[in-house]
């Protein structure tokens, strides 16, 4: 496998763990360094060839170390500024408390003023719906009072058909001869 001096291919799994890490670190260590890569034959894996003395150079690199970073010292003037900043907000959080409790104040005043409404409403539409069931039987009733006039009427005009039938047959009756009405012709 060594075909170009001293150096060799690994995979990224091995190269990972020669630098301490994980098979990804392995994978950006190789794009970074720009390592030659190939695929190999056998199980498709990637294997990108690293010179010897590449990894011992970057694994002896020393790491920036960073230092802590020291708070000023504070001062009488800056202890003073912190506390005019701290009240200054602790009064704009008061005023933000008392803006808070007014707005629920008029919150629950208009929810109860929607609630008197509300109730209002379900009140007329009760009264309405009682007012149209009372209509609707007015309505009935004289519905059934006309039907039976109209039937009565219907009554009255078939009883003076039968009188005008009857009257009729008499009155044809009375013009024919006495003579022939005692014979029965």
């Amino acid at each position: 496998m060594n075909a170009m001096g001293n150096g060799k291919w690994m995979t990224y799994a091995e190269l990972g763990e020669l630098i301490g890490g994980t098979p990804e670190a392995g994978r950006q260590i190789a794009l970074r360094l720009k390592l030659r890569k190939q695929v190999g034959n056998e199980d498709k894996r990637v294997r990108v060839w690293v010179e010897e003395d590449t990894i011992p150079r970057r694994a002896n690199r020393p790491t920036p170390v960073q230092t802590p970073v020291d708070e000023p010292v504070q001062t009488l003037v800056h202890q003073q500024e912190r506390m005019r900043e701290i009240n200054a907000l602790q009064a704009h959080l008061e005023t933000l408390e008392r803006l808070l409790v007014q707005q629920r104040e008029d919150h629950t005043d208009e929810v109860d003023q929607l609630r008197k409404d509300l109730e209002h409403a379900r009140h007329d539409i009760s009264q309405w719906r009682d007012d149209a069931n009372r209509e609707r039987q007015r309505a009935n009733v004289m519905f059934n009072q006309i039907k039976d006039l109209t039937d009565k009427l219907d009554q009255l005009h078939r009883d003076r058909q039968v009188d005008i039938d009857r009257l009729r047959a008499a009155l044809e009756d009375a013009r024919r001869p006495w003579w022939r009405r005692l014979m029965g012709r």
